[in-house]
């Protein structure tokens, strides 16, 4: 069963919920119970309150109770000042939550990897921020699109199942940032924890329900092609996550493609650079590009894309680290 289709935007109706909100609080503009960033985007985007006339079923009062008690827990929380570098390393180093790729209908992916969680009283409240982060992050990136978050339980246990943790990302879903999360596919899920998704369930309304899938083995590459899945997937993406995060992830995700596919390319580079060059080519660049030297070990120029060896990542700033 496939998840029911985002409606057209209704412009009278998005209009109605903005007058609505503006003359109940037009006197909180310019500082009070909301941050001045989210009335600004009250006021000129229409996806965005198209979001909450749907979590609402299109009832104006409802759906205005709901963005109010959104934007009431946006200022609390901050979320409009959270960045990469408001968190411990140690929530972005393990590599639990990041955007990488895209399915097969071009909606961006969430990936959230459950093993690297483990139920932590003292870290509960960054893991929280930092779903809340990327859910605001992608939301904001891609306006009036949904995104697909992929729930990886490969090789999850007991100890890394947080209800309190899975509480919030639920009320993330549902009311905090309404209608970001087309689907959610929870993939290879044990079956010992059955009966904790039971419990789970309960806190699901329909709707929800309708938006999430369980695949298992090469499920999965129904909805997500083989070049955007990781090798436990059947997939042939290597990425991995690492801290400092690229300047340009667009750029990365490029290079990474690139390497996939480049290893008679850099065969062809090594030899070229071992033999004479011609004399119309200086000795130190390969044809199509320069040398670059980084390491010891020299990265392939091609274009404007600096492809660095296939062990390395670039890293934030530029620099070049071995990949994890």
């Amino acid at each position: 069963m496939s998840a029911p289709e985002r409606p057209p935007i209704n412009k009278d109706e998005v209009e109605d919920l903005r007058r609505l909100f503006f003359d109940k609080y037009s006197a909180d503009e310019g500082g009070g119970i909301f941050d001045d960033r989210d009335i600004d985007r009250v006021r000129a985007d229409d996806n965005y309150l198209h979001g909450f006339l749907m979590i609402g079923k299109m009832n104006k009062q409802d759906a205005l109770t709901k963005m109010v008690d959104a934007l009431k827990w946006r200022k609390e929380w901050g979320i409009n000042d959270l960045t990469f570098e408001a968190f411990p390393d140690w929530a972005l180093q393990i590599g639990g939550l990041y955007s990488r790729g895209k399915d097969k209908v071009g909606r961006k992916i969430l990936w959230f990897k459950v093993a690297t969680h483990k139920k932590d009283a003292s870290r509960a409240e960054w893991v929280k921020k930092y779903i809340a982060f990327w859910l605001d992050k992608l939301h904001k990136e891609n306006p009036g699109e949904n995104i697909v978050l992929v729930e990886d339980m490969t090789n999850a246990g007991l100890a890394n199942m947080d209800m309190d943790v899975i509480g919030f990302l639920i009320k993330c879903l549902e009311l905090r940032f309404p209608a970001v999360v087309g689907m959610l596919y929870v993939y290879n899920m044990p079956w010992y924890l059955n009966a904790i998704w039971k419990i789970i369930e309960k806190l699901l309304s329909e709707e929800s329900k309708a938006h999430i899938k369980f695949l298992f083995g090469d499920d999965v590459q129904q909805y997500v092609s083989k070049d955007h899945l990781p090798p436990h997937m059947g997939g042939t993406d290597t990425y991995q996550w690492v801290w400092p995060p690229p300047d340009n992830e667009d750029s990365v995700e490029e290079i990474s493609i690139l390497q996939n596919t480049m290893d008679e390319t850099f065969e062809q580079a090594s030899d070229n650079l071992s033999s004479p060059a011609p004399s119309d080519s200086p000795p130190d660049s390969p044809p199509g590009g320069s040398g670059d030297v980084v390491n010891g070990t020299e990265a392939v120029t091609n274009g404007d894309v600096r492809i660095p060896p296939k062990n390395q990542v670039v890293k934030k700033g530029g620099d070049v680290g071995t990949a994890k």
